[in-house]
């Protein structure tokens, strides 16, 4: 499980007076290669309808490289949510893989996911109103806050390749 929140869900941020509809990027850098099987994240609302996306790269005003899509989502209760990657994505080490969600409520002004309460990572979690480029804000270098969006990932399987005896096929 990739992350930056190392409490949850314990806050909850708008981006402009009144506005239900927000959206939080965060960037991940796996230590090890991995496959990308689910992007998870809190909702804020009774009702919230979300767009989830991954990214390959993230030059600080635009996310480009897009790997995956699923749009439209719905979900009935605020809370802990998990959408399937499918089919999974492959991240590898040390390079840079983009969660982007776009939540927009029903009812509650808030719709970014926050934790408040561990470290803040600088660099990591940027929150935008319109999700365009140029419009993202550093919400850990701004806020000393981190959105509540993961990765779940599983390791990528070892390939053992066959053992080659000269003189024999």
């Amino acid at each position: 499980l990739l992350y930056y929140d190392d409490a949850g869900l314990n806050s909850a941020l708008g981006t402009t007076s009144g506005s239900l509809t927000a959206w939080g990027l965060v960037k991940f850098s796996p230590a090890t290669a991995a496959w990308v099987t689910h992007v998870e994240f809190w909702t804020t609302d009774v009702t919230s309808d979300v767009d989830v996306y991954l990214y390959d790269a993230f030059d600080g005003k635009t996310a480009s490289g897009l790997l995956f899509a699923r749009e439209n989502l719905s979900f009935a209760e605020a809370g802990y949510h998990s959408v399937v990657v499918s089919p999974t994505i492959a991240a590898a080490a040390g390079h840079d893989i983009l969660a982007v969600v776009q939540f927009t409520n029903v009812t509650y002004t808030k719709p970014l996911p926050f934790d408040r309460h561990g470290p803040a990572e600088a660099g990591r979690s940027f929150i935008s109103a319109s999700g365009a480029s140029g419009k993202w804000t550093d919400s850990g270098a701004r806020w000393g806050a981190d959105l509540t969006i993961r990765l779940s990932t599983s390791e990528m399987a070892r390939v053992t390749l066959p053992r080659v005896v000269r003189g024999f096929a």
